[in-house]
């Protein structure tokens, strides 16, 4: 072969220089030819119209090219999604542990994890994170309440998701909740089985949008209910699960011409805020008036008195979570499931005895 035929050799088209002109990853790239379903129809579009483009064609013998690894044989990078709260993600008490516990499984597998924070009205794909929007991602956890625009807008991106603390029967996908409707219940008849009847407890709650919230209000309803005790309506307060909230509902409680003896906060920061209104007003925890809490956050043990509460396993939540989603990149054909987990009572110095 002569040196100006050598020259003229055309340079050989790789899937890498398609999936660079394409501007995806060499992994996108490899699971549109390998004919994967969770790539995005636009992104498949793409892929193989650049192919087409610059003269790309597949090898079809498994001898020429090596096989493609799976996601759960490759590197895989997850994502992890929040609704905005005032609090950083990384810093709240609530979605932080969730987070870590993410990120635990993550560096045990060998994966990576990227994360990001959203509007829970969002609902166009332009607005999504640029995670989800050029499909970086293999799968994505969803924390917690978001429109159902914005699931339908996922769904149809076809990145594998799957929603902690929340839960929608007209989306096929997993999910991984706390057991908050029975949190609700034990934290209200502990209350009550300490005496709190006459008048029964107050809570303080939230947003009825968010699963937790209902399920917690509904356990709540149901002790009163067993134990032949009537709700009273200006009792049940609608926080907004912050400290500012938490101090806004139990001023309003101690302004009501009887005050209830004890109160159960829907988490533990309306906790914390209920402590200083109370506080303020000079009325004593436990003497004057019971708390309980829910989360069990680092900070309720620092509490003075030591705040009693619900354990709920949130950096078990994130663990499942990922759990999840392996198992749904490895077999994307299961059914839809849902996994409950359980709750605790930690009994600290918060709650006293009524007499």
């Amino acid at each position: 072969m002569s040196k100006s035929e050598n020259k003229q050799r055309p340079t050989k088209i790789s899937l890498r220089d398609v999936a660079q002109q394409a501007g995806v990853s060499i992994g996108t790239a490899s699971n549109v030819f390998s004919g994967k379903t969770w790539v995005a129809p636009e992104t498949r579009a793409l892929v193989i119209s650049t192919a087409a483009q610059i003269g790309y064609v597949p090898r079809i013998h498994p001898e020429e090219e090596p096989p493609v690894q799976s996601e759960t044989e490759r590197a895989v990078t997850l994502g992890l999604i929040i609704r905005n709260t005032p609090i950083p993600l990384v810093s709240n008490p609530y979605y932080g542990p969730i987070l870590h516990g993410a990120e635990r499984v993550c560096s045990a597998q060998g994966m990576s994890l990227m994360y990001g924070v959203v509007d829970e009205q969002v609902s166009n794909i332009n607005d999504f994170p640029i995670m989800i929007q050029r499909n970086l991602i293999q799968g994505l956890l969803v924390v917690d309440y978001f429109n159902p625009a914005f699931f339908s807008t996922l769904e149809r991106s076809a990145i594998p998701f799957v929603m902690l603390e929340h839960k929608l029967d007209t989306i096929a996908t997993d999910s991984v909740t706390i057991d908050d409707e029975y949190g609700g219940y034990l934290a209200t008849h502990y209350l009550l089985q300490m005496g709190h009847l006459t008048p029964p407890p107050a809570m303080i709650a939230s947003s009825r949008l968010l699963l937790s919230v209902t399920s917690r209000i509904k356990g709540y309803h149901q002790a009163l209910s067993e134990a032949g005790v009537a709700p009273i309506g200006e009792y049940i307060r609608n926080g907004d699960l912050s400290v500012g909230g938490g101090y806004r509902e139990m001023s309003a409680l101690l302004d009501l011409p009887q005050p209830p003896s004890a109160v159960f906060c829907c988490n533990d920061l309306t906790a914390v805020g209920a402590f200083n209104a109370l506080q303020e007003r000079g009325v004593k925890v436990p003497e004057e008036c019971s708390l309980i809490g829910y989360d069990d956050i680092e900070m309720a043990s620092q509490l003075t008195p030591p705040l009693t509460t619900i354990r709920s396993e949130t950096e078990l939540l994130g663990m499942q979570g990922v759990w999840h989603l392996l198992e749904r990149l490895q077999y994307p054909n299961l059914a839809p499931r849902h996994t409950l987990l359980r709750v605790s009572l930690i009994e600290r110095n918060s709650v006293r005895k009524k007499v």
